[in-house]
């Protein structure tokens, strides 16, 4: 195979890589632009009325002389709506009263003196310890053994 055959196979191998890439591209923008729904024509209109005297359950709700949604739709949607809030409030309530009571490890963090005394008995610890740690590194560094191996650390 001479030069100029095989630069026009890799030429071809080359077209049909970046075809192959762009309908991958093309492909992956349809399914996105599909999903968010950016190729159709959609918008979302939110309205808030101060008075909705004369709206009952069942009455139909228009826009433009199109029904949009259902009163009882509505009134569904806020049920729904309502009955989550009270789970998530009842489920809040439970897990203040467990850390108000000391129960679990965030309880016991915050109500438990012993569990803080010991927290700062810890902390105390490890504060001397790297105090001790420090005091070691520094005789270290004046020992005749590892004199060398400090100086060449400093030096770099």
């Amino acid at each position: 195979m001479n030069k100029q055959n095989k630069t026009y196979s890799y030429n071809i191998q080359l077209g049909a890589f970046i075809l192959f890439g762009l309908a991958i591209l093309l492909t992956a923008i349809f399914f996105v632009g599909q999903a968010r729904q950016i190729f159709s024509q959609t918008f979302t209109i939110t309205a808030l009325f101060k008075d909705v005297n004369g709206l009952q359950a069942g009455n139909n709700v228009r826009f433009g002389g199109i029904h949009a949604i259902s009163m009882d739709d509505i009134m569904e949607k806020l049920y729904v709506t309502t009955e989550n809030a009270n789970l998530i409030t009842t489920d809040l309530a439970t897990i203040s009263e467990s850390i108000r009571s000391g129960k679990g490890t965030i309880g016991k963090l915050f109500m438990d003196d012993g569990f803080a005394n010991n927290l700062d008995k810890t902390l105390l610890n490890v504060k001397k310890g790297t105090q001790g740690f420090s005091e070691n590194m520094e005789a270290a560094k004046k020992s005749i053994f590892l004199k060398g191996a400090f100086k060449k650390d400093k030096d770099k």
